[in-house]
């Protein structure tokens, strides 16, 4: 049975649905803002993004929240018997993609509300916008947000890639070593 809480060489239960829902809210943002893409201007398009920002900021919520389960956790990878320039990489990559994921929820939302927009969960709690509106600047969070995008496809694929190369070949934990 999975712990609640992570150990000194295992994720928990908590760590590991935080990851997962993030990882599906990512998916369906990324689904989401590339059907918008291809649509014409128009109410549908509208609610599409409207959806992908509802997504981004759902996204903020689970990463501030796994941001805040991590650090208050043990860290399974300080257990890893991998040679130093592997951890180095693999905690490094971790502090990455929280670092890319809040990126990317933070200048959307500052693309959004610059380009005059609206995040909709403001609206609905009668939040007013603290920015206004700036439409130079809303496009150059815009292309931000574009290329960031591009940046965290990068790194997942390189996060893939090492959680399958370390699922075949193994990775030894400090407590199961021998001796």
């Amino acid at each position: 049975m999975i712990a609640l809480r992570n150990t000194r060489t295992h994720y928990g239960w908590v760590a590991r649905t935080l990851h997962w829902t993030t990882v599906a809210l990512v998916l369906a943002a990324v689904v989401i803002a590339t059907q918008a893409g291809a649509m014409e201007a128009g109410p549908e398009k509208t609610s599409a993004l409207t959806q992908h920002s509802a997504l981004g900021l759902a996204i903020l919520a689970v990463m501030l929240t796994r941001l805040y389960w991590r650090i208050v956790n043990a860290n399974p990878i300080e257990s890893y018997t991998l040679p130093r320039w592997q951890k180095i990489i693999a905690m490094s990559l971790h502090r990455g993609l929280y670092g890319l994921v809040l990126a990317l929820a933070l200048t959307g939302m500052l693309q959004v509300v610059l380009r005059g927009g609206s995040l909709g969960v403001a609206e609905r709690l009668q939040v007013a916008n603290v920015v206004t509106e700036n439409q130079p600047l809303g496009e150059l969070w815009r292309d931000a947000h574009v290329r960031l995008t591009y940046v965290l496809y990068g790194a997942v694929a390189f996060h893939v890639l090492g959680a399958i190369v370390h699922q075949i070949f193994g990775v030894t934990r400090e407590a199961n070593r021998p001796g």
